[in-house]
């Protein structure tokens, strides 16, 4: 090894390359781990430089992309996450801390899994890439209800296709706890049935070659999670194509919605970070 030194390169005996300061590090602690120095990758916190809907006037935006090969390893790791935040970045909340594990978990399953495969197998293993893209959006924000969308792309090295999930967020801000599906909607109603129907023509008309078509979708098996708007319900399912989103607009759901959530619907959203 050689550095450029009073002139002239000279040899040394070991090079300490310093590691960018990643004030999200219980997120990426495993990358971390596996890649000390930080080499082919890039971080950054600037979510006062680029507002996201809903976060005009606060929070913050988590970006890490890398594209690195670890020692031993004949993949190499492509890796490209971007995140929001409603408050700083390294500042723990009760509301973002749902986003973070839920980054981290499908950080830290590539890293394991790739990493392992290719150590395992040595020199036999693929060279193939290993992927993962997450690309995060508030879709709401009140002074009472928070929801992230965290569509979830990844390839493991060797796989014929890669594979897309989605993650989804939604937390009453005032409690810090996860909202349920069922929360949304009147107990005493029998929702679900009309939710399905509801979701079931949404399908047909949006991915028309994809579903079991109407009535088909397995409640247990085809809903993947959902995401609060200003106008609708976006609800995820898997089909033949995969996990797709399909809207569900309010009015469709007036009789079946708990009146509660509808208010807070009502209020104008917040901007900035929830207090």
């Amino acid at each position: 090894k050689i550095e450029w030194l009073d002139g002239a390169w000279t040899p040394v005996d070991e090079i300490t390359e310093p590691v960018t300061s990643v004030n999200e590090s219980a997120v990426f602690d495993s990358l971390l781990q596996v890649n000390p120095s930080l080499d082919g990758c890039h971080y950054s916190d600037l979510g006062s430089h680029y507002p996201g809907p809903f976060r005009e006037r606060g929070g913050d935006n988590i970006s890490m992309y890398c594209d690195f090969k670890p020692d031993g390893s004949r993949p190499t790791f492509d890796i490209d996450i971007d995140y929001p935040l409603r408050v700083k970045a390294g500042v723990a909340d009760p509301v973002d801390d749902h986003v973070r594990s839920r980054v981290r978990k499908h950080l830290d399953r590539r890293l394991s899994e790739d990493l392992g495969s290719s150590l395992f197998y040595g020199p036999n293993f693929t060279s193939l890439p290993s992927q993962l893209v997450i690309d995060g959006e508030v879709t709401y924000q009140s002074d009472r209800l928070y929801s992230v969308a965290l569509p979830v792309y990844f390839y493991w090295p060797g796989a014929a296709h890669g594979g897309r999930e989605v993650e989804t967020v939604n937390v009453d801000v005032v409690t810090g706890q996860l909202v349920e599906l069922a929360d949304l909607f009147d107990p005493v109603t029998d929702w679900l049935p009309a939710l399905l129907e509801a979701v079931d023509a949404a399908e047909e008309i949006n991915y028309p070659r994809c579903g079991w078509g109407p009535g088909g979708i397995d409640p247990e098996r085809g809903l993947k999670g959902f995401n609060i708007t200003p106008t609708h319900l976006r609800i995820y399912i898997y089909n033949t194509c995969k996990v797709q989103p399909v809207q569900v607009a309010y009015s469709t759901l007036a009789d079946y919605l708990d009146p509660e959530f509808l208010n807070h619907l009502s209020a104008p959203p917040a901007t900035g970070p929830v207090t």
